[in-house]
């Protein structure tokens, strides 16, 4: 397995909109730095398109410099910036135009 990834088709949930976002996802250690990461995030792009999500909402850790730039490849645009009530970390929003 090289990687997995989620699409969250709404946003029903706080969590969601301050947190996690509509698309997660991980690629495993070993394969990092291959741009599996890249790819993956713009196929989940096109299946978002599929289900109609417009506006897609992407979030990164402050320390996950990989992700940051994994959304910047895929015309991801900063929001700001949430704290997570569990954890403690900062997270980055980034929206992106998937029309």
């Amino acid at each position: 397995m090289v990687g997995i990834c989620n699409i969250r088709h709404h946003l029903n949930q706080e969590f969601l909109v301050h947190i996690a976002g509509h698309i997660g996802y991980s690629i495993h250690p070993e394969e990092r730095r291959k741009g599996y990461a890249t790819e993956q995030l713009r196929l989940a792009l096109l299946e978002a398109k599929k289900l109609g999500i417009a506006q897609v909402l992407i979030t990164a850790a402050d320390w996950n410099i990989a992700s940051q730039k994994t959304i910047h490849a895929n015309g991801g645009v900063y929001e700001d910036t949430r704290i997570d009530p569990n954890s403690g970390e900062r997270m980055l929003r980034y929206w992106i135009e998937n029309l």
